[in-house]
């Protein structure tokens, strides 16, 4: 069977060679039937923007049963999540000799399946957490395991003392929500004696989470029938919590096929037992998004309005919440064209919220029997009262955006149909983005990263154009080094290129997995290689073989623009195991790294493993689970 590139989520269509939003957007419009026109749309959003909260559980129960389009209209919708607090974007630093889980910003963590104190790592293996006395390495072991209620997804690390685990369990009813959401905080002062702290469960789907200083807020959505709607409800401890209708906000304008509750917990998780602060919002299935400053919490939507008998959208509804103290109030509403990729394309910097969206827009007046389409990346700056006051719209026509960086005054965008544009974008004056320079190469970045000064890495795959048709194929995995001294012509300082067709990694689509020591100009990341059995020339549509998993270790030098391979790290004894395709996810694949000291530790589902930095020499490693 040929492999194929599969993603969840917003690249999952990515495996037919077309970029999803390119189809989502081209079905919402051809099928939906609304119509725009002109090459610029401009920012003007047709139905106005306000949160309000329910008069009563009737009128609940109407909006829910009665916001629905007419028979006929559809849409594609993507939903994705992101934080983020303080102006400036950061990799992965190290702080007391040990590294942290890469987030995009500066005093935000977010969760992720392995985290470390410096001398204790926690892990999930399976169905449990495995707490691990990690350094020094000669005398590492398992000191104890947490076995939580239903399966850990994340895990957050408070100081020393306190764990949160938050676990998906499957109820299999009722069959419109047949999901629960626990989330646990375990006193890990002592950690071989752990103790539960407190237990928060929701009859939900986790969506995602983050840890600003010591308050974890918690999204989840539920899902709710069209009739017999129920109110939601959430189980703190021993005590149940049912939330008023009155207490739920919605969005007057919106339409939706069907509709959950979204729940926003924010818990204090230095000391768990004091009550959370809850806020739900009534919104569409899948579509809501989540950003946070240290002052403000913006709550994004995917939105459609229907008027006239004519559907409007899809635009992106944004919603501010001040918080302060674990304490959430409303503020304000705006929107913007188009929809986001991921949580890269938002970023919060001097009082003004950026948005980098695409957007489908008609290209010429329809006619009866046709109607032409192109899609369009821009980048919008938004005030705190939510407000559009400065846009940059039009840019890469009939392309999609592939990744977004926000870094202080300056936005990189990287867009791709068969090129890559890598886009430098000045927003110094938030009135008046201007495009500064672009750059034109072969490929793509999915993930960019800033590494200082001018100098960003992207992570992506190499292309090939097809002999016969116009058309392109995904091929092996590409680094590249982007010198954007001179913004009005950015450079590809130095690139590599990994393996063949159906190579991957981890880091395309969760930055987790990206290991980045700048004073070491050591990057890490996990890699699944393909090659081809022989020398021959291979058609770019065929995948090469699979013949390794593990890590892969480069020293960066932004500064003499060169990257280098220096060790590769696996535990698969048996390359040979890798012709199976049903052990291509096995538990044996490298997924995440960190370090502690001078220790590079490497985390499978079923092996801690840990080599010394100097040499890369093995020093040892741990069983996880069952081999």
């Amino acid at each position: 069977m040929s492999r194929i590139r599969t993603r969840f989520g917003a690249r999952w269509l990515r495996k037919f060679r077309v970029p999803s939003l390119r189809v989502l957007f081209l079905l919402s419009m051809i099928v939906g039937g609304f119509a725009v026109t002109g090459l610029y749309l401009g920012s003007q959003i047709n139905s106005p923007v306000q949160l309000h909260r329910f008069r009563s559980y009737s009128e609940l129960t109407w909006y829910v049963q009665s916001h629905h389009p007419p028979q006929g209209y559809w849409w594609g919708l993507e939903d994705v999540i992101t934080f983020s607090a303080g102006d400036t974007p950061r990799g992965l630093q190290g702080t007391a000799g040990y590294s942290t889980t890469n987030v995009q910003v500066e005093g935000v963590d977010e969760p992720d399946i392995v985290k470390t104190d410096g001398t204790y790592i926690y892990t999930i293996a399976e169905e449990k957490i495995a707490v691990v006395k990690a350094y020094p390495a000669d005398t590492a072991q398992i000191v104890s395991w947490i076995d939580p209620e239903g399966t850990p997804l994340v895990l957050f690390l408070w100081d020393t003392s306190r764990l949160a685990v938050i676990s998906q369990v499957i109820t299999q009813e009722p069959e419109w929500n047949p999901f629960e959401v626990i989330l646990e905080v375990y006193d890990v002062s002592q950690p071989t004696s752990i103790t539960l702290l407190q237990r928060i469960s929701l009859d939900d789907y986790y969506v995602s989470a983050r840890l600003i200083d010591n308050y974890l807020y918690l999204l989840a959505s539920e899902g709710i029938p069209q009739e017999n709607i129920l109110l939601p409800s959430i189980e703190i401890g021993s005590f149940t919590h049912t939330i008023p209708a009155q207490a739920i906000y919605y969005d007057p304008q919106s339409y939706d096929y069907g509709f959950c509750y979204y729940h926003i917990i924010a818990l204090d998780i230095s000391n768990p037992e004091t009550p959370p602060a809850i806020e739900t919002f009534l919104g569409g299935t899948g579509t809501c998004t989540i950003y946070s400053s240290l002052v403000n919490l913006y709550l994004a939507v995917s939105r459609f309005t229907f008027r006239s008998n004519a559907i409007s959208g899809p635009s992106t509804a944004i919603h501010r919440f001040a918080i302060h103290e674990g304490q959430v109030s409303y503020e304000a509403s705006g929107a913007v064209p188009g929809l986001l990729i991921n949580q890269f394309a938002l970023d919060e910097y001097a009082d003004h919220l950026r948005v980098a969206t695409t957007r489908q827009i008609e290209t010429s007046p329809p006619t009866l029997f046709e109607r032409t389409w192109t899609q369009v990346s821009n980048v919008y700056v938004l005030d705190q009262t939510l407000t559009i006051v400065g846009l940059l719209e039009g840019l890469a026509p009939g392309e999609s955006i592939y990744s977004v960086r926000f870094q202080a005054t300056v936005c990189f965008l990287v867009t791709f149909w068969q090129t890559d544009p890598l886009f430098v974008i000045d927003l110094s004056n938030p009135t008046t983005p201007k495009l500064q320079g672009e750059l034109i190469i072969p490929g793509y970045s999915d993930y960019l990263h800033p590494l200082g000064g001018n100098q960003l890495l992207g992570i992506g795959k190499d292309v090939q154009a097809s002999e016969t048709e116009n058309w392109w194929y995904y091929q092996g995995l590409k680094l590249s080094l982007f010198n954007t001294t001179d913004p009005y012509t950015p450079e590809e300082s130095a690139k590599m290129i990994l393996g063949v067709r159906g190579t991957e990694s981890p880091a395309l689509d969760d930055h987790h997995a990206v290991l980045y020591h700048s004073d070491l100009q050591l990057l890490v990341i996990p890699v699944l290689l393909a090659e081809y059995p022989d020398n021959n020339t291979h058609p770019p549509y065929e995948f090469g073989e699979i013949v390794w998993q593990g890590a892969y270790i480069f020293y960066l030098d932004p500064e003499s623009a060169t990257i280098e391979l220096h060790h590769r790290i696996t535990h698969i004894e048996d390359p040979t195991v890798l012709q199976d395709e049903y052990y291509q996810w096995g538990s044996h694949f490298i997924t995440r790294s960190l370090y502690i000291n001078d220790v590079l530790y490497t985390i499978s589902p079923a092996i801690l493993s840990f080599h010394d930095l100097n040499d890369y020499s093995h020093l040892g490693q741990i069983q996880l689970s069952e081999p």
